[in-house]
């Protein structure tokens, strides 16, 4: 195995700083990188891995599934439906790795324009593109057949956008880009203030949530 490929299949070269050692947010990584909940998702991101994309058959897949990255004190959140069949679960980071035009690429321009990405694009683990102020998450963390998780996939997804958000210390999040599969969830979970609250998307394929602040959140 080449250089090239040992830092792809090295989770600490995909997820910094996420998963420092001795960060809070290291258990979360941890937890969603060895997650089996799901037999549907976990035996499609594996098959996919396999037999891969022409374009990228000679590309070392993760496959597992996928963690969130990005600034640990971060004041903007933002959070997918779920990785990309050939995007996160190739790549190993989430909105990584789709193509050129893709959504992974929209979010990053808005993002470098606002100052959160250091760069307007989001290729690959490697690219150099870091967030301040920033956390990318996903409410499904394995690619779905179809880009269409199930109900009960997104419910057993959720403990880990919850810890995730609970060590981000978010108090309200008004998150939106999840899709469908969510927005059936309890009322009473979404106004737990360290649930995410998911909703159809107003403006593209994702959109940001910002903390709330010591007068409660803002957007």
């Amino acid at each position: 195995m080449g250089n090239v490929e040992r830092n792809l299949m090295n989770p600490m070269n995909r997820h910094e700083p996420m998963n420092r050692p001795g960060s809070a947010l290291s258990l979360v990584h941890n937890a969603i990188v060895t997650c089996n909940r799901c037999p549907r998702l976990r035996a499609y991101c594996t098959r996919v891995g396999e037999v891969k994309k022409a374009a990228h058959r000679d590309d070392v897949y993760w496959a597992r599934p996928v963690p969130g990255f990005g600034d640990p004190a971060a004041r903007l959140v933002v959070i997918g439906l779920a990785p990309a069949a050939h995007g996160a679960n190739r790549t190993g980071r989430v909105f990584t790795g789709d193509g050129p035009g893709s959504s992974g690429d929209f979010l990053m321009r808005a993002m470098h324009a606002a100052g959160f990405a250091s760069i307007p694009t989001s290729c690959h683990p490697d690219d150099g593109l870091v967030l301040r102020d920033a956390f990318i998450a996903a409410a499904v963390r394995c690619a779905p057949p179809d880009n269409k998780p199930l109900p009960s996939e997104a419910a057993a997804c959720r403990p880990h956008l919850e810890a995730a958000c609970r060590l981000l210390e978010l108090r309200d999040a008004d998150v939106a880009g999840a899709g469908d599969a969510r927005r059936s969830e309890r009322e009473e979970d979404a106004r737990d203030p360290h649930a995410a609250h998911l909703s159809k998307p107003r403006c593209g394929p994702s959109s940001p949530a910002r903390r709330g602040g010591a007068s409660g959140s803002s957007r």
